[in-house]
């Protein structure tokens, strides 16, 4: 134990230390058992570590320190990301249409990028083990650590060519975890459930598109509860304790049992996930940090550097991307897309319409 709080002390507060990491899991550990006056207990044993690494002399279940004398200082139970950024709003969901312009084009695009995932299906593998409770939860990426994955967007050209001009979203700033961006395909199948859990820190959010099966799909997110719904975005703080409960009945029960739902919510559900730096997060949040776990010793960092290394690698992107659009326009005019030969009953449809329309509007 004394090991493990010199890192609160050794360890800059952009990196992962032990106490913070092992509180972080005991507290979800508690919450997944629906626990919460344990995990409230252990809470306050961490928000009562002092910044220097100790413990008050009275007892740690009765203290609760300020926030800038607080090693660990997680707002609630809700929120305990093993990485805390001092200064940063929270709050479990965010509306995501007035901060990323982006994503509405990806609504629009739904249906499209949905085909392109049913394609790709055959790369998906099983995600996260340790996390979900039961059923099929599977996941691919087509961005992380800063690299697009290249064989998943020759089989997903258009969602990627969404998406290249929008990763990253903060190129003056460095990474504080390896995954602080990245974009992820997630499928579930009625039953599942994935247990509480929290990301590495909280200066990223989630922006979650459910392209299909997102009625009967519960997301949980510190104490609020919202239902999926296909073809739309919805947005959560990363930080903050979330699960996910793909229920077939309308009460979003992890044990199920309730009324079933007509057949909505019983199929797949497929959604992707863009994970994007906190929209206020600022280079000014690394004064006085010296390291983070995604860029190591902070004075080798060059915004220069960062710079001509992503003009480099969308020109790639694009000249690949390019290539895929090429080769997909031969094949389109090699096997032209020729329309059916109306019916009579076609015909006869399209004119008492055509006649409908034409009639003038009396009031």
């Amino acid at each position: 134990l004394p090991d493990c709080l010199t890192d609160l002390v050794q360890k800059s507060e952009l990196q992962t230390r032990c106490p913070q990491r092992w509180y972080k899991i005991a507290i979800q550990k508690l919450l997944a058992l629906n626990d919460h006056l344990a995990a409230e207990g252990m809470w306050r044993r961490a928000r009562a570590l002092s910044r220097n690494g100790r413990f008050p002399s009275q007892r740690a279940d009765d203290l609760f320190l300020r926030e800038e004398d607080a090693a660990i200082p997680w707002p609630s139970i809700h929120q305990t990301p093993t990485i805390w950024i001092r200064g940063l709003s929270g709050q479990p969901f965010w509306d995501c249409h007035a901060i990323w312009p982006f994503v509405r084009t990806l609504e629009v695009h739904a249906n499209r990028i949905l085909q392109e995932a049913r394609n790709a299906a055959p790369r998906l593998t099983a995600a996260y083990p340790y996390l979900f409770g039961r059923g099929s939860w599977q996941n691919f990426f087509l961005f992380r650590k800063k690299a697009w994955n290249r064989e998943v967007c020759n089989v997903m050209p258009q969602t990627c060519h969404l998406l290249v001009p929008e990763l990253p979203t903060k190129l003056g700033v460095p990474f504080v975890v390896p995954n602080n961006e990245e974009i992820v395909l997630f499928r579930s199948e009625p039953g599942a459930f994935v247990a509480p859990h929290s990301g590495a820190v909280n200066n990223q959010i989630n922006i979650h598109l459910t392209l299909t099966g997102g009625e009967g799909v519960f997301m949980d997110v510190g104490n609020e509860r919202r239902e999926l719904r296909s073809g739309a975005a919805m947005c959560f703080q990363d930080s903050f304790a979330h699960s996910v409960v793909h229920s077939c009945d309308s009460t979003g029960s992890a044990e199920g049992g309730g009324p079933a739902r007509q057949g909505l919510g019983c199929s797949e559900r497929i959604s992707l996930v863009i994970r994007v730096f906190h929209p206020d997060f600022a280079a000014s949040h690394y004064v006085g940090a010296s390291h983070t776990d995604a860029e190591g010793n902070l004075s080798t960092w060059n915004e220069s550097s960062v710079l001509r290394a992503e003009v480099d690698s969308l020109r790639r992107q694009y000249k690949i991307l390019s290539d895929v659009h090429d080769k997909f326009r031969s094949q389109v005019e090699e096997r032209p897309c020729l329309a059916p030969e109306p019916t009579n009953a076609d015909l006869n449809m399209a004119q008492q319409l055509l006649s409908f329309l034409s009639t003038p509007f009396h009031q």
